[in-house]
């Protein structure tokens, strides 16, 4: 998903390399640099570290290229509002506060933690929302950058904690309004929820467009077309750092453009004087994209006018030769039957249904979401 993102996002959709020494803690989004404080345990060594949630709750991957170990210790994402509580309860801010868990009160809270130990050659992946802290063991350096799975749960995690960090006036790296227009215009969706939540976006994006602008015709405020450049970086109001996608209300300060989101904007002048309003796409443009976006087939795409057969989710583990075939056609149900009963035959493995143990653990609801 982050691929659909036209601009640089440092440590994001780029590998950020980090240095450790000996009981060095991974700091969070923002680099542990908030209030300062070492979390309700505080004490330990390595001070200044702090658990946390990735950048629009986007997953991760991390590798250690050594020499030393790495201490990992994690929650699932269903308990970051248990923890966002904890952090309230000791007045830390969970998004910009350094913080470091103490065990003994997540176990009292019925908490569930993850520990492990990572060595030179492992890669963790984080899933998406996952709540994780970090400590070297040895001397090592560590590789990571985000990923952002194509799929219906990881899209509607980052919308989420995009809404949520607007609430807590929390700057949302991943601009999700121009990623969502992106992923419109490169992505061809076939899977039913994912393709509805991204067209709820863009038809809630399009609306606000276009109230705004019948606002400023009703104020008699002229819209300059300013256009965007290729790979320009999005936006975002300098007082409370929210997105501003297309329409920006900008002052000149030093020579150069400020933005500022509409509602800012408007606190600042309630006549807009002294801004000068400028527009990036054009409403046709937009109007376009949103018309293209059509839910596609699952099992049948065409590419150059050749009707193609989609692999079959087992074809990463060989399980459907190259991949695709050529096709005139769905396959019938009979057929696909068939296909199914060869693959269960070949990799019995893969067709097992696991019945684990159910668990029972209590849920805190993610607050403000």
């Amino acid at each position: 998903m982050l691929s659909h993102i036209d601009f640089t996002i440092l440590g994001m959709n780029t590998v950020q390399l980090y240095m450790k020494v000996p009981g060095s803690r991974t700091p969070g989004e923002d680099g542990c640099l908030g209030d300062g404080s070492l979390g309700w345990g505080g004490g330990g060594y390595g001070g200044g570290g702090c658990g946390h949630q990735e950048n629009n709750n986007f997953c991760s991957v991390n590798v250690n290229i050594g020499p030393g170990d790495c201490e990992w210790f994690a929650t699932p994402a269903s308990y970051w509002g248990s923890i966002y509580n904890l952090c309230e309860r000791a007045n830390i801010n969970f998004l910009k506060g350094s913080w470091w868990p103490v065990l003994e009160d997540l176990y009292e809270e019925d908490i569930p933690v993850y520990r492990f130990i990572q060595r030179p050659g492992d890669l963790v992946w984080v899933n998406s929302g996952t709540v994780h802290w970090v400590q070297a063991v040895g001397w090592c350096n560590n590789i990571a950058w985000n990923v952002g799975p194509l799929m219906t749960h990881q899209y509607r995690m980052a919308v989420e904690r995009y809404e949520w960090n607007k609430l807590q006036q929390y700057k949302s790296i991943v601009p999700m309004i121009h990623l969502t227009w992106n992923i419109a215009r490169n992505v061809r969706v076939s899977e039913p929820r994912y393709f509805e939540m991204v067209k709820y976006c863009l038809l809630r994006s399009l609306k606000y467009i276009q109230m705004t602008k019948e606002y400023l015709k009703d104020m008699g405020i002229e819209v300059h077309w300013h256009g965007r450049a290729k790979n320009e970086a999005a936006h975002y109001c300098t007082n409370c750092e929210v997105e501003v996608f297309d329409i920006l209300f900008t002052t000149e300060k030093d020579k150069k453009y400020e933005v500022h989101c509409q509602d800012c904007a408007r606190k600042a002048s309630p006549t807009l004087e002294g801004f000068v309003i400028l527009e990036q796409y054009k409403q046709s443009e937009l109007m376009e994209i949103y018309d293209n976006l059509q839910l596609q087939d699952k099992e049948i795409m065409t590419t150059n006018g050749a009707a193609w057969e989609l692999p079959h989710p087992s074809g990463a583990l060989g399980l459907h030769g190259n991949g695709r075939r050529p096709t005139g056609g769905h396959l019938t149900m009979e057929e696909r039957r068939g296909e199914i009963t060869q693959h269960a035959a070949r990799h019995p493995v893969f067709f097992e249904s696991p019945n684990p143990t159910p668990i029972s653990v209590p849920f805190s609801p993610d607050p403000g979401v």
